[in-house]
Formats: structure tokens, sequence, C-alpha cells
């Protein structure tokens, strides 16, 4: 092999190592960007601390419990705003990080969007301004609209809501118990009501979640 055939195979394996070393790169690149994208908003698990839940754990730190309960009805599919419903779906409504504070009788609770499915996309929404009405109500049809802390976040195309609410009691508050000797619990159900064109949260409930249905299991979260 004279001198010129080396050089061109050299150039040929120096180009071959700079193609494969930007594919892999291009590979890891989008792999972190599309892992990055996909992590939700740092609210979405947050405790949220109010001064009556602060007080609470610095009274009795060894007996102060947050628990955490599994929500089985989570997920609903809605359609971009301005399309029938169930005409395309695809659009993520869900519930998530169902906590507990029997201290303070408080229910922590997350909620996700895509912002395509809000009628008013444009709006700046804050935690003063909410792009939906949510409130709670139990078997009895008791209603629970009184939170004490709320935040709001949008990460890229997502919305999300982290709420706080008050006087919320899982255990029936007549005392009865099961067969096993346990308080018997209650169930509540979430409701949302959108903000309409208008400005105004609309009459029609746009959706609902089970969030509760008296399942006694729960793990217990760490105060932080």
């Amino acid at each position: 092999m004279n001198e010129t055939e080396e050089k061109k195979t050299s150039n040929a394996k120096k180009l071959f190592k700079a193609v494969a070393f930007s594919i892999i790169l291009a590979v890891y690149i989008i792999f972190f960007i599309r892992f990055f994208i996909s992590c939700d908003s740092n609210i979405a698990d947050e405790i949220l601390k109010t001064p009556e839940i602060i007080a609470a754990y610095e009274e009795d730190p060894a007996n102060f419990e947050i628990r955490q309960y599994e929500i089985t009805d989570w997920y609903k599919s809605k359609s971009r705003a301005g399309e029938a419903e169930n005409d395309k779906g695809g659009k993520l409504l869900s519930v998530s990080e169902l906590y507990y504070i029997p201290k303070t009788n408080n229910l922590q609770i997350t909620v996700k969007f895509n912002l395509d499915i809000l009628k008013n996309r444009d709006t700046e929404y804050s935690k003063d301004k909410l792009p939906f009405k949510i409130y709670l109500e139990d078997e009895e049809r008791n209603i629970y609209n009184m939170f004490s802390s709320v935040k709001y976040d949008e990460r890229y195309s997502f919305g999300y809501i982290r709420i706080c609410f008050d006087g919320i009691s899982l255990e029936k508050e007549d005392g009865s118990l099961d067969e096993d000797g346990s308080p018997k619990m209650k169930s509540y159900e979430m409701y949302l009501q959108m903000m309409g064109e208008n400005g105004e949260y609309e009459d029609e409930v746009y959706d609902q979640f089970s969030i509760y249905t008296g399942s006694k299991n729960y793990k217990k979260i760490k105060y932080k």
C-alpha cells in the first residue's frame, strides 16, 4: 500500500469514528432531553406546610404522620379544547400523590393536565387564578372546598396544581366500627370545573375522580 492509499484509509477511519461518535452523542442528548421533559414539576409530590401543619409536627414529631394512599381512579384521556369529546383524546388529566395528615385533618393532592385541554390557553394562571375550581364531596354529599395552601406550576406542555384541603376526616365522625374493630372509613370524590372563555368557572363539572374509597392501606411519607 502506497502513501496515498494509507492516507485515504486513515482519513476514512477518522471519518467513521467521527460519524459514530456523533450518532452516539445524539442518542445520549435525545435520551437526556426526553428524560428531563418527562420529569414532573417539583410541586407534584411536595408536602404543603401550612402554619398548622408545622406547629403540629414541631409539637410531637415522633407521632406526626403523613399517610400516602393509592388512587386507583387516577387517569382520564381528554380532548384538546375545541374538539369534540373523545374525538381524538390522548390529552392527560390525572391525579396523584394523595397525602393525608390525621393530626391536622388535611388532605393534599396533585392535579396534572395537558395545557391544551384548557379553554383559556393563553391565560396566565397562578395559585391565585387556577384553571380549575376544585372541591371534594363525601358519600353523604357534604362539600369540602376550603383549602389552606395551593401551588401552581407549568412545565413544558403540562400544568400542575398541588392543593391542601382543610377539615377532611377519613374516618366516619360517628365513631362506627368495622367487624375487626377498626374505624369505618369515608369515601371522597373530587370534582373539577374548568374556567370558561369568559374567565368564570363553568357550572358544568368537567370531570371527577374517586380519590379515596375507604382503603386502610397506606405508606408513611417522611416529613421533609
